[in-house]
């Protein structure tokens, strides 16, 4: 219960830190003309091919989905932000999940899909916007990792996260009529599938 709690409290605090800059953007500029959650894609799903949309985010989870446990299979789980769920086995489950989800999967999804991206479309169009933010997140996750790993495989990171980061707002844009919630469930899937290897001992 103590580390649900920790994990808990620090996710809501990462998401409250992170989603201060598009809030304080859509309170000065935005407020009087669209909601907050809205403005940052936080709302349903719009596609008239809903199936098709399920196909594609239950494969990109999978894609996602092991690709991250193959990135964390390079650490060592002690200089993780997971080690905490080392040995745990599935009691550490709840705050697995708080971790993945407020720590990590919807404060990145708000900033970089719901904000940067939406908000660069205006200048650069989408696909600049896309470019440029997928970029943006592989370099900050390379650079993360960079001394842990060493450069070749943080070079490595950065490639397939840019690209993951791209795949996942095309699929927002494109397919979902702008909701980032696919992403969001993306990607709190496959942090949560990774903290658990760790957690059962499969990393």
């Amino acid at each position: 219960m103590n580390l649900f709690m920790s994990k808990l409290v620090n996710g809501i605090l990462e998401l409250i830190i992170v989603s201060f800059i598009p809030f304080m953007t859509w309170l000065i500029w935005r407020r009087k003309k669209v909601g907050f959650f809205d403005w940052i894609g936080l709302k349903p799903v719009q596609t008239q091919r809903k199936g098709r949309l399920v196909q594609t985010i239950f494969g990109f989870t999978l894609l996602f989905t092991l690709f991250s446990i193959v990135v964390f299979s390079w650490f060592d789980p002690s200089k993780t932000a997971t080690a905490d769920f080392a040995g745990k086995r599935f009691g550490a489950l709840p705050a697995i999940l708080a971790y993945a989800i407020l720590g990590t999967a919807l404060p990145e999804e708000i900033f970089f899909r719901g904000f940067l991206l939406k908000r660069l479309q205006g200048k650069l169009g989408f696909l600049g916007a896309n470019l440029a933010q997928s970029l943006l997140f592989g370099l900050i996750h390379a650079l993360m990792f960079i001394q842990l790993i060493g450069f070749l495989k943080a070079v490595m990171i950065f490639a397939f996260i840019s690209l993951i980061a791209y795949v996942f707002g095309t699929i927002n844009e494109k397919k979902a009529g702008g909701s980032i919630l696919p992403s969001v469930f993306i990607h709190a899937f496959a942090n949560t599938a990774a903290g658990l290897c760790l957690a059962i001992s499969l990393l």
